[in-house]
Formats: structure tokens, sequence, C-alpha cells
């Protein structure tokens, strides 16, 4: 499925563990000083190519907590541009704020494109 935030589109693809573990390998090969964890990923988001990945094979209720989740990192990836990633309770509750009609919109439309 396909999203806008701010105008710029995002994919949602939903995969396997296995393919998300490939991914995040190979990303972080590239980077020197990143060692990948590859443990269980429920989700992932990747801004600087606007995916979020999903494990294809988490229940619904799981997987649509998930998507909440990634879809905060996408509208921090896009609205939160300084590079502190130290936040207070009060910056959680202001990003929370004025983050979730546009994730409530994204999200529901997801739930409408997979009935």
């Amino acid at each position: 499925m396909k999203f806008c935030i701010d105008d710029i589109s995002w994919e949602i693809k939903e995969i396997s563990q296995e393919e998300i573990r490939r991914i995040l390998k190979e990303r972080n090969e590239k980077e020197l000083d990143s060692k990948p964890d590859l443990g269980r990923y429920l989700g992932v988001t990747i801004p600087d190519e606007n995916i979020i990945y999903l494990d294809k094979n988490l229940a619904k209720s799981r997987k649509e907590k998930t998507l909440i989740h990634e879809l905060a990192h996408t509208y921090i990836s896009k609205f939160i541009t300084h590079s502190e990633k130290s936040y207070s309770e009060e910056d959680v509750c202001d990003i929370m704020a004025n983050a979730f009609f546009t994730i409530n919109t994204i999200f529901q439309e997801c739930k409408d494109s997979n009935k």
C-alpha cells in the first residue's frame, strides 16, 4: 500500500522475517560502524527509501500495533529535523498529539484496503 505524508510518498510492504533481515544486513554492511542486530523484527522503517516493511506473518492485532509504531517513525523522520534523539515526556506527548490524526488516517486507510 502507498500513502503520503506532507506530499512525500511512502510504501508499506509485507515481507518475510528472512527478507527483513536480508535487507537490514545489506544496508548495515554499507555503513562502516554499523553491526546488524539480526534478531526478530516486527517492522522496520527505512526513511531514506520511504518504505515500511512489516513481517507478513504477524497476527492481525500485532501487525496493526506494529504499523502504528512504524508510522510514528515516518512522522518523526519528516517533522522532527534536529539530530537529538532524546525526548522528554512532554516532547513525546507533543509528537503524539501532532501526529495522531495523520497516523490514524493512514492506519484506517490501510485497514480498509486489507478488507
